[in-house]
């Protein structure tokens, strides 16, 4: 392998990291917007999400899908 190769597959490589980091930040900054406007929507703005308030939400949701499911059961046997 020549000096030139191994300069090049140097750059490559850095140029490969540097992109996974950029990746790594875009999704972070995603999961924090992501989360300010979940907390937005469930009233709790400018918060951070305790483990009760998390609770709540995660129990909210169970009862949403346990009704969801309950109606396609009564669709289903319907039919």
């Amino acid at each position: 392998m020549t000096v030139a190769e191994r300069h090049e597959h140097r750059n490559l490589l850095e140029l490969m990291i540097q992109i996974g980091e950029n990746y790594h930040s875009t999704n972070r900054c995603d999961q924090e917007l992501f989360t300010l406007l979940a907390l937005d929507a469930k009233g709790l703005p400018h918060r951070q999400l305790t483990p009760a308030d998390a609770a709540a939400i995660l129990a909210d949701a169970a009862q949403g899908a346990n009704g969801k499911l309950a109606a396609m059961d009564a669709s289903w046997t319907k039919h």
